[in-house]
């Protein structure tokens, strides 16, 4: 077909009246022309005994007429949806020219105008007949050009195949349809070499094949260790093309990889995002809503109040209905944190990545001098199956703040207790809250007798503090469900600050399960960091916290207020003063409170005095101080 229009002749010196500016295709006329139903050889067209279709190499008697109208739908992709597209009318059967919206023109322009889209819409939008006409624009104009579609499904993506592309193809008059060296049920190429390919997501759908452009319909429904693979397998590859295309929609399904894709951006950019121009929504509002009267038997069109009342029973009721049409991210909708505050949850990069005992400790703050620390704990055998988790939580004033996280499932617990006691002396000899069921209770233990680690959390759901023969704490079906809801208490009340990517992934993904919380079900769906800060929670939200805070060791803040940064730190909780005059005002008050509330007893020499492990040193004797 392309042999036999020469665009040449269309040249602005030699056709100075003919509008080929695509920026003023909408004042553009459509013209009857003719259409063939045989070649210039007189032979029927036809492909493989198909009349609605081409064989390659056709070549038909155009006129300039026709050849001028090619070239316009070559230029403006705009003119060619608007005049040239049919779809399969769902009523009829038949092949129709649809009425196009306002909200469809914009999306369609989004597309030709980005190379890397992603679009959030409601139900019955119409989105995959607006991606099918511009495939099929795409695939026309350009040659060798090889288009992956994908759905969650093999069968989904089938089906888009035959009800949405190949139905433009067919609606087209034979001057503008391409000629085919494949037509079936599963593919389609064109005579110019360009082709479409269609298959399941997954990490291997685009195995063998050098994709030009990518389309990826209800990416939120498909499974998300599926949804990794693909990331991770076939974006990178298809991205480092150059002018390759990618386009995602889907309607939500919770916080998960589509959400990811959505919101956060920063994740995508090495895939080649524009953080600002990628995303793209249609309202629920924009798209008209169509139902038959059952008195008179007629369609009529239903306002927006009215499709929604009737529409709701149908999706669920308002969380379906929330989620189907006001495409709103809610994380599932039986996570233990509710949607809204899961989407407002953000995380930050660490500032700096620690070695302990081999293991890296993703650090989002240092400690401070007089801070208050919590560490939750979550323990694993360490055999690169569960993961053994920590979470490092500033607990000295509201909000409370993730400082420091680990989670790994190569270190063995036997190493564990040695990280827990290097990480917690640093700091501020952090309270630590390990679970003692199963290897939890080798790890508290050994803690304690090793590592000679004191300040450890010890509590029976019976017996209170009072069992302090077994160290950790011992968690119940019921402790769980109570430390599920001191986490998801801090959480929606605004109270904790998240700082960890890793464990704000593992929140969208923790549901329920029976009475109980736990990680959804898929391979790549963990819940040990959320487990260690839920028992942080469980400690905060226990009286024997608010004794903690008010213990000795913790009237350091008080000592040194607003001086901590002037005093030097040595390890453990050793504050060292150079002259007594360096002390801040009532300090011999402060000082006398803590020693009469000294569990231990207070340690008293020349020049130190120590409360319960909190030392106060002087490089001269400042025992009349005491």
């Amino acid at each position: 077909m392309f042999n036999t229009i020469d665009f040449s002749k269309f040249h602005k010196d030699k056709s100075p009246n003919l509008d080929l500016n695509p920026k003023n295709w909408e004042n553009w006329v459509k013209p009857e022309l003719e259409d063939f139903d045989v070649d210039i050889s007189g032979k029927v067209i036809e492909f493989e005994g198909n009349p609605d279709l081409k064989s390659p190499k056709c070549h038909l008697p155009l006129t300039d007429e026709h050849s001028y109208e090619y070239m316009r739908c070559s230029i403006s992709p705009q003119y060619f949806f608007l005049n040239y597209c049919k779809i399969k009318s769902s009523k009829t059967g038949r092949l129709e020219n649809p009425e196009i919206r306002d909200y469809q023109l914009r999306y369609f322009n989004h597309l030709v105008n980005n190379d890397k889209t992603c679009a959030l819409m409601p139900r019955q939008s119409g989105k995959t007949t607006i991606v099918a006409a511009y495939i099929t624009h795409y695939m026309i104009f350009n040659t060798d050009r090889t288009v992956l579609l994908v759905a969650q499904q093999l069968d989904t993506a089938l089906e888009h195949l035959q009800e949405k592309v190949q139905p433009i193809f067919q609606g087209l008059p034979k001057w503008l349809m391409p000629g085919f060296d494949q037509f079936s049920k599963t593919k389609v190429k064109l005579e110019n070499g360009s082709r479409i390919v269609v298959r399941a997501t997954s990490g291997k759908a685009a195995a063998g094949l050098a994709i030009n452009m990518l389309y990826v319909d209800e990416y939120a429904l498909v499974d998300p260790t599926k949804a990794n693979d693909f990331t991770r397998a076939v974006l990178p590859t298809i991205s480092g093309q150059a002018g390759a295309k990618i386009h995602v929609t889907s309607t939500p399904r919770g916080m998960n990889h589509f959400h990811k894709m959505y919101k956060e951006e920063n994740e995508f950019i090495p895939f080649g995002w524009d953080q600002k121009n990628h995303k793209q929504q249609i309202k629920w509002t924009e798209v008209p809503r169509y139902r038959k009267d059952k008195n008179t038997g007629k369609v009529r069109r239903l306002d927006s109040e009215e499709f929604k009342r009737l529409e709701m029973p149908n999706v669920g009721g308002e969380i379906g209905w929330n989620q189907e049409y006001e495409c709103k991210f809610l994380g599932s909708s039986n996570t233990l944190i509710d949607g809204d505050t899961l989407e407002l949850l953000t995380s930050i990069q660490p500032i700096d990545t620690i070695k302990v005992q081999d293991t890296e400790v993703r650090i989002f703050e240092h400690p401070k001098v007089g801070n208050i620390y919590v560490c939750g704990v979550d323990t694993s055998a360490g055999l690169q199956q569960d993961y053994s988790a920590i979470t490092m939580i500033n607990v000295s004033q509201f909000p409370y703040q993730q400082v420091a996280s680990m989670n790994c499932n190569k270190i063995r617990w036997r190493t564990l207790p040695a990280l827990l006691s290097e990480l917690g002396h640093y700091y501020n000899d952090a309270m630590m809250v390990v679970e003692n069921n199963g290897l939890g209770e080798a790890v508290a233990e050994a803690l304690w007798a090793d590592h000679d680690y004191r300040n450890m959390f010890s509590w029976h759901p019976q017996k209170g503090t009072r069992r302090l023969d077994k160290k950790g704490i011992t968690t119940t079906p019921k402790v769980k469900i109570q430390a599920c809801h001191a986490l998801k208490d801090l959480l929606e009340k605004k109270k904790l600050i998240i700082s960890d990517k890793n464990l704000i992934d593992e929140l969208y993904t923790f549901v329920s399960k029976g009475t109980s919380w736990a990680a959804e079900e898929g391979e790549s769906n963990y819940d040990d960091l959320v487990m260690s800060s839920v028992m942080a929670s469980l400690f905060v939200s226990l009286p024997e916290f608010q004794d903690y805070l008010k213990s000795p060791r913790n009237f350091v803040k008080e000592v040194l207020g607003d001086d901590l940064q002037s005093v030097s730190r040595d390890v453990g909780c050793m504050f060292r003063f150079e002259d007594t005059s360096d002390l801040p005002r009532d300090f011999n008050a402060i000082v006398e409170r803590a020693l009469r509330s000294g569990s231990g007893g207070p340690i008293r020499t020349r020049n130190r005095v120590e409360i319960d492990g909190v030392q106060f040193g002087f490089e001269k004797d400042a025992s009349w101080l005491f």
